[in-house]
């Protein structure tokens, strides 16, 4: 069985919008809708726009933050009108879509209506899905851009067939490499608050960047989660 990717909604603030989105996802076969931090909540608005599709909203959660939401992931995709956002491989809707298909499970993100996705959320994602419209009024409506991606997610998907899909590689969750990453910078701040300075801070990011953009199976995360642990707490030598 396929797993369909989730679509997160951060910071998103009007109503019939969260309404609007469970109906494109509903028309596209995508039911797993994620809210984190959201200004406005779900209203009697949201479920006259969601004109059916209320079984979505219905089993839709939220969150405090982003972490929360995808600590069952091992794959997100950033969405952003602004193509200068940090170092990401930057997609378009197609090649987002064919990601969603790989064996693993995929987050395609929404930043709020007013502002979109912050710096910092957008670095907990490891993709940015850019959707080129006019140059001249780059701007969609929220419900539009889950529309345009739900529709590229379906086109993507492949023909299921129960003899003939490969099994899915045990992929490390988006958790356990956010787990293995605290730990190694706890270990950079007790050598004396390395993290500290800017320059080193940015890079830091890009570290973080760079490992988000891997797609570690299980056994390649444990090896290198083992060898940082023997870094981190070296053992006393034999003698």
């Amino acid at each position: 069985m396929m797993l369909k990717p989730c679509i997160i909604l951060v910071n998103s603030f009007h109503p019939g919008n969260i309404g609007s989105v469970a109906r494109a996802m509903k028309t596209m076969g995508l039911d797993d809708l994620r809210l984190v931090t959201p200004k406005g909540q779900i209203t009697d608005h949201s479920y006259a726009m969601a004109a059916g599709a209320t079984d979505v909203l219905q089993q839709t959660l939220i969150y405090d933050d982003l972490k929360s939401a995808s600590l069952d992931l091992e794959l997100l995709i950033a969405t952003s009108a602004d193509q200068r956002k940090p170092e990401r491989p930057l997609l378009t809707p197609e090649q987002s879509a064919q990601l969603c298909w790989q064996p693993q499970r995929v987050g395609l993100v929404f930043g709020g209506e007013r502002d979109g996705l912050s710096l910092e959320q957008i670095r907990q994602c490891s993709h940015l899905c850019h959707i080129a419209g006019n140059p001249d009024y780059d701007v969609l409506n929220l419900s539009h851009a889950v529309q345009i991606l739900c529709w590229e997610v379906k086109k993507a998907r492949p023909k299921e067939s129960p003899k003939q899909t490969p099994v899915a590689q045990d992929a490390a969750c988006l958790a356990e490499i956010e787990s293995l990453l605290a730990q190694w910078q706890l270990q950079l701040q007790l050598k004396g608050n390395w993290l500290d300075a800017p320059a080193e801070h940015q890079r830091w990011q890009r570290l973080r960047s760079l490992i988000y953009q891997q797609q570690f199976s299980k056994q390649d995360f444990s090896l290198l989660n083992g060898y940082i642990r023997r870094l981190c707490h070296p053992s006393k030598k034999q003698g």
